[in-house]
């Protein structure tokens, strides 16, 4: 550096010192911004673990209660399946009764008046 003149020697002088400025600057400023991550981090690490103790079990007792409506729903639907069933059966069972009562009261017809009639032909 001897052999440099003096404005060049001063404008290098001038450079570095600006330059070791601007780092020292953005040093503070990096230093200060990766101190502020670390507390965003700290509370959101704070946040997880209290959603974590907070709704964990919320989710749980969902997850029952879901489990406890489906085998409600299911047994439901297994009786209304039964009582549909027995309906059927029913309404087939009532149907056959009435069918063969049906033929039961024709026959009984169908004898009074066979009856009637001999009845009245052998009083002529």
């Amino acid at each position: 550096m001897d052999n440099l003149t003096p404005e060049i020697n001063f404008s290098l002088t001038f450079f570095l010192i600006v330059s070791g400025v601007f780092i020292i600057i953005g040093g503070t400023f990096l230093s200060k911004i990766l101190i502020e991550l670390s507390s965003l981090i700290h509370s959101f690490d704070k946040f997880v673990e209290l959603v974590n103790y907070e709704f964990v079990p919320t989710i749980r007792e969902v997850q029952k209660t879901l489990k406890h409506v489906s085998n409600i729903s299911d047994k439901a639907d297994k009786h209304v399946t039964q009582l549909s069933d027995g309906i059927d059966r029913a309404t087939e069972s009532s149907s056959s009764a009435v069918q063969k009562a049906r033929v039961n009261l024709s026959s009984i017809l169908t004898g009074l008046a066979e009856g009637l009639k001999r009845f009245t032909s052998h009083k002529n």
